[in-house]
């Protein structure tokens, strides 16, 4: 039982971390577009 509820932990923190993760990668995806947005609309 013991061994379950730590898969189960182990689980979540793994899930956690790549929620985090792709959190994260978002946040950059966005700021690059921002960047490439703002570098073509000063070329205008």
């Amino acid at each position: 039982m013991e061994c379950r509820l730590a898969m189960a932990e182990l689980r979540v923190t793994e899930a956690r971390e790549e929620a985090t993760r792709s959190l994260d990668e978002m946040r950059i995806q966005m700021k690059t577009r921002e960047e490439q947005f703002s570098s073509k609309s000063c070329e205008w």
